[in-house]
C-alpha cells in the first residue's frame, strides 16, 4: 500500500503489469475466491435438466385469459413520434440523424434484423449505412470500419450486428465502439452507470429499455413488485435486471445454474424471458396474474409452414397465456419496440452531436465539464444570470436532472404558475365572456406573441382522452401540466384495469358489491364496438368478472348505436350479448336484457340539451315502462328496426317482459347500478338522476336506494358519481416531485373547489406532500350554499393575496395558484355573471405579476381548458342556435378551444422565447418548460420544452 501511495502521489499511472512487479505478494495469493474470468462459464441450458419443449401440439380446454401486450402497436407510436420530432430537426437545421450497421457475413437472421433496423430508419426519415464484411473478414476490417463511421459527422449511431463469428473478439469490438455512437447501450461506461445508483448511461441498451417502455405504456406498476429475468446475456439479461432494479423492482436472475428456477419464477410479478431456449418457460412456471414479457427468438422447424419453420419465444405461449394476465406475442412483442427503442437513441444521439433549434436550453452531455462548456459556448442565460465559470453541480434523486445554475444562486429567483381555468381562445363575439370582459392584464400579455405567447391543445389525444371530440377537463389538464407526459385516460385506463383485475379491487366496485348478496347488479349503457363511448367487449369482461365476484342476478339496460358503427350493427351486438348471458345463466347466474332504446333518443343527452331523452331511459329503467314490449332484447331490435325509416340510434324506449307481462329488471331499492360507457358527456345527465337527491329536471316518480358508482368519475369538479370503478392514472415522476426533490421549495394555492387540481391532480393523482419541509399547499374555503354566478369574484383576491405574500416572502422559489372563476361560473350558464368572473380572475393575475415584478422572477401564465370564451350552442356554420322559442341555446360545458400559454417577468433573459418548431404543442410540454425555466434539464420521456435560447 506504501507503494501504491508514493506512485498516486507522484501522479504516476501503473500498469497491472508493473503492479506485479513491485508488489511481491499476488493477491490470489491471499484470498480464496477464483478470478471472475476463470468462472464466466456459457449459460448453457441442457435437456437433462428440461425436456425438449421446442415443438408443442397439445390442445388446451382452459381459455386464454391474458390481454396480448401488442408491441408492434406500441411501437408505432413511438416511431410516429420519432419521425415528427425527426422532421422537426430537418426543417429547423436541414440535418437528420445517421445509423450505420455493420454486419459481418451474411447469416439470414442477421439480415432480416438488418433488413428491419434499416427499414424502420427509412420509415421514420433516418438516414442509414451499412458496411458488409465477409465472414471470414479480420478484426481490424472491422475495427477500420469503425474508425471511417466514428469519422462520419453524418452518422450519430453505431450498431454492430450480433453474433459475430467466432474468430472475431466480440467483447473488443463492441468497446471499439465510440461512447457517444454506442446507440446499442453496450460500452462498459453505459453499463457501468446503469448499474450504479444515481448515475446515468449515455445510452440505455434497446432490448432492456424496450421491455420497461412495454410495462409503462401498460400501465403495469414495477415499482415494488417481485421481477425475475431469465437468462443474463450482457444484451439482455444483465441490462433488464439493472433496470428493473432502477425502477425499484425486487430482482432476481434465473440461469442455467439456477436450482429450481420453476420455483424461483412463479414467485413474480413481472417475468421477462431472454434464455434462448424455445418454450423453456411453462405455464406451470408462473403466478396466475404475471405479466410475462417474451424476449426469446427462437427459429424451430415446421413443415406445415412455408419456410420449414417458424419462430416460437422462450414461453410457451398457449400455457402462459391461460396464466398470465398479460403477454408478449412472438413475434410482434418486444422486437418490434426494440428496433425502435435503436431509433429513439439514434435520435438523441443526433440532438446531442449538433445545435437543434437554434440553440437548445439544454441537452444532455456526456458529463458535466462538457455540459458547463456548452452552457457557456451558447451563451445561455436563466434567470437573468449568465452561466458562468463557477462551481456547478449535479443533483440526481431520481433521474438525472442536471441543474444549470451558480451554486447558491436559485434562493434569489422567484417565479411563479398561473392557471387562469376555463380560460380558452375563441371567436370575439358577444358570447365570448372574456372579450366583453375588461381584462387589460391578459390582453397585455397577448400582445407578446409570438415570442412570448402562443396557443395549446387542451383537449383530445393531447390530454390523453380517446378521439379529438373528447373535450378537456380539469383532471387530465392538470395531469398534463403536472406530468409532462399524456397519460391514457378513458377507455385505455378500463382496458388496464380490466386486464390486471384492478378493478375488482378498488373502493368502487367492493362499494356496488355491497348489494350483490340479496340485490341485482344493472349494467347501462351503449352495446358498440365503436371505442368512443363504450366497447363490448369490455361490457363481456365486466359481466364476466362481476359474476365471479359474486354477482347473482344482472340486468343490462341496452342503448344501441349506429352512430360510431353501421346502423343496422345492433342485431349482431345484442345476439353477441344474449349468447354471453346465456353461459352466466348456464353457471347459474340469472342474467337478462333488461330494457333498451337507441343512443339519441334514449338516455344519451348530453350538455343539458333535452332532458326528456333521459326521462325516456329512466322510465324504462329504473321503472319498467316503456311503449314497447317484447320477450327479448333481440326480437325487440328486430321488430323495432322494421318501422320505416328506424335507425339503431333512434330506437324507441322498450322493455323486456316475462310470460305474465310484467318488466324483468327495473332497479329498486338494494340494487347496484354501473353506468359502463368511459366518455363522459353523454353519461353526465344520467349521473346526476342516479345521484342526486336533489333534482328538479323531470319527475322520477320513484328514487331507489341504490348503490351506483360509473366506468369513471365523469365530471371531477362535481364529484359526479362519487364512486366509480376505474380510478386516475397513476403517474410517477411528476415535474412537482423533480424539483422538490432538487431543492426547489414550492407553495400552491386555491380555493377549495380547485385545491385537489393544484395539488392532487398536478402531482400526478398523488395526496399529501413530496417533502413537507419543501412544499406548502395552502386552502382557502369556497362559499357554500350558493351557486358561484351569485358570488362570481369567487376567492380570486384570496387566492391573489396569498400567493403575493409568498413570493414576496422569499421563501418559495415556485408559486403555483389556480384561479377556477372563468370555469365554475361559466357552468352556470349565466353570462353577466362570467363576465364579472373573467374580469376579478385577471384582477387576481396582476396582483401576482406585479410581486415577481418586485423580486425580479419569471412568469407562466396558462389555464387547462376552455369554458368562458363561448357560451352557446353553435351549427357547424359556427352560428348560435336557438331553441323552440327563439331563445339562444347556453353553452354550459367545457369547449374544445385551445388555451393561451404567457411567458415573461424581469427574471426572464432576452433570449428565451417560444420555439416555432412546436405548433401541436399541448398542456403537457408545459412541464418540461417549466423545468427549463427552473435551470433543469427535463427527463428525456417528458414532452418537449415550448422554450429556446437565441442570440439577443
Amino acid at each position: 500500500m506504501t507503494l501504491l501511495y508514493k506512485s498516486l502521489s507522484r501522479r504516476v499511472l501503473l500498469t497491472s503489469a508493473a503492479m506485479k512487479r513491485r508488489i511481491t505478494t499476488d493477491a490470489r495469493q491471499i484470498l480464496v475466491s477464483p478470478p471472475l474470468k476463470s468462472i464466466d462459464f456459457p449459460d448453457i441450458w441442457t435437456s437433462s435438466s428440461f425436456p425438449d419443449y421446442s415443438f408443442i401440439t397439445t390442445s388446451y380446454d382452459t381459455p386464454l385469459t391474458a390481454t396480448v401486450i401488442d408491441g408492434r402497436a406500441i411501437a408505432e407510436e413511438i416511431t410516429s413520434g420519432i419521425t415528427s420530432e425527426v422532421r422537426r430537426m430537418k426543417n429547423s437545421i436541414g440535418n437528420v440523424p445517421g445509423l450505420a450497421v455493420i454486419m459481418v457475413g451474411q447469416g439470414r437472421d442477421s439480415q432480416t434484423y438488418v433488413r428491419k433496423k434499416l427499414g424502420a430508419c427509412e420509415e421514420a426519415g433516418i438516414q442509414s449505412k451499412i458496411s458488409t464484411l465477409p465472414e471470414n473478414c479480420t478484426e481490424d476490417q472491422v475495427l477500420n470500419a469503425l474508425s471511417c463511421f466514428h469519422e462520419d459527422p453524418s452518422i450519430h449511431g453505431i450498431l454492430v450486428q450480433l453474433p459475430l463469428p467466432q474468430h472475431l473478439d466480440e467483447g473488443k469490438i463492441l468497446n471499439s465502439v465510440h461512447l457517444e455512437k454506442d446507440v446499442d447501450g453496450f460500452h462498459p461506461i453505459n453499463m457501468g452507470n446503469l448499474a450504479m445508483w444515481g448515475r446515468e448511461p449515455l445510452f440505455l441498451p434497446c432490448t432492456p429499455k424496450g421491455c420497461i417502455e412495454l410495462l409503462i405504456r401498460s400501465g403495469v406498476e414495477i415499482s415494488g413488485k417481485k421481477a425475475v429475468v431469465i437468462g443474463r446475456s450482457n444484451i439482455v439479461g444483465l441490462p433488464t435486471s439493472l433496470l428493473l432494479q432502477r425502477h425499484h423492482a425486487i430482482v432476481s436472475v434465473v440461469h442455467a445454474f439456477t436450482r429450481n428456477p420453476e420455483q424461483i419464477t412463479r414467485e413474480a410479478d413481472i417475468v421477462v424471458a431472454a434464455a434462448g431456449v424455445p418454450n423453456l418457460v411453462r405455464g406451470s412456471w408462473l403466478k396466475p396474474g404475471a405479466v410475462v414479457l417474451d424476449v426469446g427468438t427462437n427459429r424451430v422447424k415446421d413443415p406445415s409452414c412455408e419456410y420449414g419453420h417458424r419462430l416460437i419465444g422462450d414461453v410457451c405461449y398457449e400455457e402462459a397465456s391461460r396464466v398470465a394476465s398479460a403477454i408478449t406475442p412472438v413475434p410482434g412483442g418486444v422486437g418490434p419496440v426494440t428496433v425502435a427503442m435503436l431509433l429513439l437513441n439514434t435520435l438523441e444521439s443526433a440532438k446531442r452531436a449538433q445545435p437543434y433549434n437554434a440553440k437548445p436550453i439544454a441537452r444532455r452531455e456526456i458529463g458535466m465539464s462538457s455540459l458547463l462548456s456548452r452552457a457557456t459556448r451558447l451563451g445561455l442565460v436563466l434567470f437573468g444570470k449568465k452561466l458562468g465559470s463557477g462551481f456547478y453541480h449535479s443533483l440526481l434523486p431520481l433521474d438525472s436532472l442536471l441543474i444549470l445554475h451558480s451554486s447558491g444562486n436559485l434562493i434569489e429567483d422567484r417565479w411563479g404558475v398561473l392557471d387562469s381555468h376555463g380560460w380558452g381562445e375563441a371567436n370575439p363575439d358577444l358570447y365570448n365572456c372574456i372579450h366583453v370582459a375588461e381584462t387589460p392584464t391578459m390582453d397585455s400579455l397577448k400582445k407578446g406573441a409570438p415570442e412570448h405567447w402562443r396557443l395549446l391543445r387542451a383537449h383530445g389525444k393531447a390530454v390523453g382522452l380517446p378521439t379529438e371530440d373528447d373535450m378537456g377537463n380539469s383532471e387530465v389538464g392538470h395531469n398534463a401540466l403536472g406530468a409532462g407526459r399524456i397519460f391514457a385516460q378513458g377507455a385505455k385506463l378500463v382496458d388496464l384495469a380490466l386486464a390486471s383485475g384492478k378493478i375488482y379491487e378498488g373502493e368502487g366496485f367492493k362499494y356496488i358489491k355491497e348489494s350483490f348478496a340479496t340485490g341485482t347488479l344493472h349494467l347501462i349503457g351503449l352495446l358498440s364496438d365503436g371505442g368512443v363511448h363504450s366497447r363490448l367487449d369490455q361490457l363481456q369482461l365486466l359481466l364476466k368478472g362481476a359474476s365471479e365476484n359474486g354477482a347473482k342476478r344482472i340486468r343490462v339496460h341496452i342503448l344501441t348505436d349506429g352512430r360510431d358503427v353501421l346502423d343496422g350493427s345492433s342485431v349482431g351486438f345484442v345476439e353477441t350479448l344474449e349468447n354471453d348471458l346465456a353461459k352466466l345463466r348456464e353457471n347459474g347466474v340469472d342474467a337478462q336484457v333488461a330494457s333498451g332504446g337507441g343512443r339519441m333518443y334514449v338516455t344519451m343527452d348530453r350538455y343539458e340539451n333535452d332532458w326528456e331523452v333521459v326521462k325516456r331511459g329512466w322510465d324504462a329503467q329504473v321503472l319498467g315502462e316503456a311503449p314497447h314490449k317484447f320477450k327479448s332484447a333481440l326480437e325487440a331490435v328486430k321488430k323495432l328496426r322494421e318501422a320505416p325509416k328506424a335507425t339503431d340510434q333512434y330506437l324507441p324506449p322498450f322493455v323486456i317482459v316475462d310470460d305474465s307481462g310484467k318488466s324483468v329488471g327495473p332497479i329498486v331499492d338494494g340494487d347496484a347500478v354501473v353506468t359502463f360507457n368511459f366518455r363522459a358527456d353523454r353519461m353526465t345527465m344520467v349521473a346526476k338522476a342516479l345521484e342526486y337527491e336533489d333534482f328538479d329536471k323531470f319527475d322520477r316518480v320513484r328514487v331507489p336506494k341504490i348503490r351506483y358508482a360509473g366506468m369513471l368519475q365523469y365530471d371531477g369538479e362535481l364529484k359526479l358519481p362519487s364512486r366509480y370503478l376505474v380510478s386516475p392514472p397513476e403517474i410517477e415522476r411528476t415535474s412537482g416531485e423533480y424539483l422538490v426533490h432538487n431543492g426547489v421549495r414550492t407553495f400552491a394555492c386555491s380555493e377549495t373547489v380547485k385545491f385537489g387540481h393544484v395539488t392532487f391532480f398536478w402531482n400526478g393523482n398523488r395526496s399529501g406532500y413530496f417533502n413537507p419541509e419543501m412544499e406548502e399547499y395552502v386552502e382557502i374555503p369556497s362559499d357554500s350554499g350558493i351557486t358561484f354566478n351569485v358570488q362570481p369574484k369567487m376567492k380570486a383576491i384570496e387566492i391573489a393575496e396569498k400567493a403575493r405574500d409568498a413570493i414576496l416572502s422569499r421563501k418559495f422559489h415556485q408559486v403555483r395558484v389556480n384561479l377556477p372563476n372563468g370555469d365554475m361560473v361559466g357552468h352556470t350558464g349565466d353570462i353577466e355573471a362570467t363576465v364579472v368572473a373573467c374580469k376579478a380572475a385577471d384582477e387576481a393575475v396582476k396582483m401576482i405579476l406585479d410581486a415577481i415584478e418586485q423580486v425580479g422572477g419569471i412568469f407562466v401564465v396558462t389555464a387547462d381548458h376552455g369554458n368562458a370564451e363561448d357560451m352557446v350552442k353553435r351549427n357547424k356554420a359556427g352560428q348560435p342556435l336557438l331553441d323552440k322559442n327563439g331563445k339562444i341555446q347556453i353553452l354550459t360545458s367545457h369547449t374544445l378551444e385551445p388555451v393561451p400559454i404567457a411567458i415573461g417577468g424581469p427574471g426572464l433573459a432576452a433570449g428565451v422565447r417560444f420555439r416555432k418548431d412546436v405548433p401541436d404543442g399541448g398542456l403537457a410540454n408545459v412541464a418540461a418548460t417549466v423545468m427549463n425555466l427552473h435551470g433543469y434539464q427535463a427527463p428525456s420521456d417528458y414532452e418537449v420544452s415550448l422554450i429556446e435560447v437565441v442570440d439577443s
